[in-house]
């Protein structure tokens, strides 16, 4: 099965994403074909792809790609609200996210998403607020798996998230 992964904020300011610095990339590494794909904007084609997967910044251009291509699309704590917090990421890190807008990132929502669309949450969220990214995707019919304990950061990843990311793709 092949996929394609967007990943967080920290590894898009970086430009720098790989098999050393990412322990999500590592395991699904482990059982799927993955690509990385590098922020620059705009939505990839979907050609090729069983999937998109992303998380945080990336869950967020990962749900709307799958969305708009009709594919099953899985944000791991995504960042559902990222048009309404552009703003402030680039007050911090202007140059490297100056090819974001909230208008652009509004223009990539779709009213009627379709696809098989999964948002993987960690009720412990310090940084999206689990009860935001719920209420987000609730309003847009994506399903929701909610974990107790994990962070922003998805300390579960492998032990919790990673099997029902399985499931979801029947593998």
């Amino acid at each position: 099965m092949r996929v394609l992964y967007f990943a967080g904020l920290s590894h898009v300011i970086e430009n720098n994403i790989n098999l050393q610095n990412s322990s999500k990339l590592v395991y699904l590494s482990k059982f799927l074909d993955v690509d990385v794909f590098s922020h620059t904007g705009m939505l990839p084609d979907a050609d090729g792809y069983d999937a998109f997967i992303g998380s945080s910044f990336g869950g967020f251009f990962a749900l709307w790609g799958a969305a708009r291509y009709g594919i099953t699309g899985i944000g791991i704590n995504p960042s559902l609200l990222l048009p309404e917090r552009i703003e402030h990421h680039k007050q911090i890190f202007p140059e490297q996210l100056s090819i974001f807008s909230r208008e652009s990132l509004n223009a990539m929502r779709m009213e009627n998403p379709h696809g098989d669309l999964h948002v993987l949450i960690n009720m412990d969220d310090e940084v999206l607020g689990a009860e935001n990214v719920i209420r987000e995707a609730g309003k847009n019919g994506m399903k929701t798996l909610a974990y107790n304990k994990g962070g922003h950061e998805a300390v579960n990843f492998s032990e919790e998230m990673l099997p029902n990311i399985k499931e979801i793709l029947k593998i």
